[in-house]
């Protein structure tokens, strides 16, 4: 028998009844080969948890589209207690029915001849509908065209040559959610209930400017959020208000960002804390009493005075981990579009040749999932992620654009026997006061082969599709990049806790390098991290056999103008970095 696991969602109808069901936009018609066509939902034991006290009174279908002079299209309802994928269906109800195919794409509703009171002992059910399938007549199967790899059942679509030989398969993933909904009455169901699930605040922001936030939502209620009132304040200052029309009415357990603005605060600062709450939904009050608030951290900070930010990519993988493939593709993807220097992976093994001891705490912080990853160990704003390009792009382009104050420039890497000596300096474009560390890691391309699990393989017959290892065995013979194979202190070495804007700050440490390491295909990383959010500041890469860009000098002996590093000019330089000439020279 088929069965499945799915959250529905619903909106106000007629006569304070509500439509529940997943299809909220049924646009996109298909057709298939066979003699009669259907559509089904399953309403499953979470969703008869939720419609606890409420009465089913009808099934609402859209109207499918014309391809004739014919304006009606007869049709059979049905409420089932099973379907079988290889064909057929046990009614319990059946309702004969029209669709108007002059008003397609729009839901009918069809009153059910005996209503269904959802109670404690009802088991989960299907509803829907079958039709025969004449092309030439209408298209009546209609879904919202979307695809939901959300792990939800939305609903099935099914053909055959008879109606109690229809074999039934979900297609949510592929062409979207069926159009098949409940009409739901009750008096018992939440109004006015939305929780918030965070928000995507900016990694930097000019001072005084308004930024749009996208902050993230959930209805919890049957009625439909149209409007939604933010509270927020910025490191526990007074608070202000902005409220923003939805442009298209949120329905009942569905998810949406909304972009809010938000005025940022006019003095310079690294680690700005915003914390903000729904306080209400247009003119009525929020009913939820949890998850309604959080907080984040935003650089404030002159644009023109940052540098490029890095998006570090520290990745939780391992040669016997089946789906950690995705990860390598996903990497190797985003490598070929990133520009030099934005995107720095990070591969740290797990349970394998390649494993790093010292590395672990990672392996922790993913939740012990792999591949995962946590995009500059920004937890707050981007979560635990599958590194697949299709994750890893949008994260990608949306950490590029903002500036940095980090400047980061490694100085001197000295090997001494099984380690590594690595010098690094960064350099403020603001005054900072708070904690900061620097990290360093070396990592290595070209190991192996080792043998890598491999869950894309004809022989596991998953499906899914991953380039080229869709078509290779279960094991594959594989030679890795980007691995981690030394770190100075995976919390980092503490850097000064006051630091002046334009003034470097060295800081030298040591790597205990990895018994097979080859130094000659090795990366070395430095990068900073903000003790007080965990997150990494910004970071930079340079080639264990490429030189820096530094010269060491024992007084200011270049001629010409000399520059910091934000561009000012200086006319009598002192210890630090300067740029004289086109060239950077250390004294």
């Amino acid at each position: 028998m088929l069965c499945a696991s799915l959250t529905a969602w619903a909106d106000s109808a007629y006569n304070g009844e509500t439509l529940y069901g997943f299809n909220t936009n049924p646009t996109h018609s298909v057709s298939f080969e066979g003699a009669y066509v259907g559509q089904a939902m399953m309403v499953t034991y979470s969703n008869v948890q939720q419609l606890q006290g409420c009465k089913v009174t009808g099934i609402a279908v859209p109207n499918g589209v014309a391809t004739g002079s014919a304006t009606t299209h007869d049709i059979t309802l049905f409420i089932a207690s099973g379907m079988s994928d290889t064909g057929g269906m046990t009614s319990t109800q059946t309702v004969s029915g029209q669709m108007d195919l002059t008003r397609p794409t729009e839901y009918r509703i069809y009153p059910l001849k005996s209503p269904i009171t959802i109670g404690s002992g009802t088991n989960p059910f299907w509803v829907g509908f079958t039709c025969k399938n004449d092309p030439a007549v209408c298209l009546p199967l209609l879904t919202d065209n979307k695809g939901h790899n959300d792990g939800q059942t939305g609903g099935y679509l099914g053909t055959g040559s008879s109606v109690s030989k229809i074999t039934w398969s979900d297609k949510s993933e592929t062409i979207g959610y069926c159009g098949v909904r409940l009409v739901v009455e009750g008096g018992s169901l939440a109004t006015n209930n939305v929780t918030l699930s965070g928000a995507k605040l900016p990694l930097q922001a000019d001072p005084g400017a308004e930024a749009v936030v996208p902050v993230s939502i959930q209805n919890n209620a049957w009625n439909a959020v149209k409007e939604l009132t933010v509270g927020y304040s910025v490191n526990g200052g007074t608070q202000q208000s902005s409220s923003v029309k939805l442009d298209t009415p949120l329905p009942y357990n569905m998810t949406a960002d909304v972009n809010v603005p938000m005025q940022m605060p006019a003095k310079e600062q690294d680690g700005a804390k915003i914390s903000y709450k729904i306080t209400g939904l247009g003119s009525a009050k929020n009913n939820a009493t949890s998850g309604v608030s959080a907080e984040g951290y935003t650089l404030i900070m002159d644009s023109s005075k940052g540098v490029q930010r890095a998006m570090v990519l520290e990745e939780s993988t391992g040669t016997t981990c089946g789906w950690c493939p995705r990860g390598i593709v996903g990497i190797s993807k985003l490598m070929e579009v990133a520009d030099k220097g934005t995107f720095i992976p990070i591969a740290v093994h797990t349970a394998d040749e390649m494993f790093m001891m010292k590395y672990q705490g990672f392996s922790s912080f993913c939740g012990g999932m792999q591949p995962a990853s946590v995009p500059n160990r920004d937890k707050g704003r981007f979560g635990v992620i599958d590194p697949s390009y299709e994750n890893l792009l949008p994260i990608y382009e949306f950490v590029k654009p903002y500036k940095s104050w980090a400047a980061i420039e490694i100085t001197s890497k000295k090997p001494k026997g099984k380690q590594l000596e690595v010098t690094a300096q960064v350099t403020p474009a603001i005054d900072l006061s708070g904690k900061y560390a620097m990290i360093y890691v070396l990592t290595e391309d070209g190991i192996g082969p080792y043998y890598q699990m491999n869950f894309f393989s004809p022989m596991f017959a998953n499906g899914q599709i991953l380039e080229w290892w869709d078509e290779q065995p279960n094991v594959v013979n594989w030679t890795y990049d980007h691995v981690a194979r030394g770190l100075s202190d995976y919390e980092g070495t503490a850097l000064p806790t006051k630091m002046s804007a334009g003034q470097s700050y060295p800081l030298t440490a040591t790597l205990t390098l990895h018994d097979e390491c080859n130094l000659d295909h090795c990366q070395v990383i430095a990068m900073v991290l903000n003790q007080t959010t965990g997150c990494i500041e910004n970071a930079t890469t340079l080639g264990y056999n490429e030189q820096s860009s530094l010269e060491e000098l024992d007084a200011p002996e270049a001629p010409g103008l000399w520059y910091d590093l934000l561009g000012r000019r200086v006319a009598h330089p002192t210890h630090g970095i300067y740029i004289v000439g086109g060239r950077k020279i250390k004294i």
